[in-house]
Formats: structure tokens, sequence, C-alpha cells
């Protein structure tokens, strides 16, 4: 069996997760970015497919299992 290695999630797409992790919605996310909505929208489902997350939550849980950022 071929283990197939996961894509490794990029830094732009972590700092989205770490702030939604500390609370902040898409909108005040792309405030902080200078990024539109879409474009957070547009990390976060590729942050999603490559943690393979259906949501935020599952996805922040596993970028922290997987040590992309702690838990503070």
């Amino acid at each position: 069996m071929i283990k197939v290695k996961k894509e490794l999630i990029t830094m732009r797409e972590r700092e989205i997760l770490k702030f939604m992790k500390d609370g902040l919605t898409g909108k005040e996310a792309s405030k902080r970015f200078f990024l539109s909505q879409s474009t957070i929208k547009t990390h976060l489902r590729s942050a999603y497919k490559k943690l393979e997350a259906n949501d935020r939550l599952q996805a922040i849980s596993k970028a922290i299992e997987q040590g992309y950022f702690e838990l503070e």
C-alpha cells in the first residue's frame, strides 16, 4: 500500500486558522490581513482540504494535533 504524503498548509493558511482559533470572524480576518472575505474563504477551504477537515473547528483541532500551532 502506497502512503500519500499530506500537503502542508501554507503560512497564510496557518495564520488565518490561528486567528479563527482566537475567535476572529472571516470579516475580521479579512480586515487584519487586508484581504477580501472571498480570499480568506479560499485560504480556509484550502486548509480544510489539506487537513481533511469539514469545518473550522475540525481544521483547528487537526492543525493543533499536527503541530502547526499550539493551544494557548
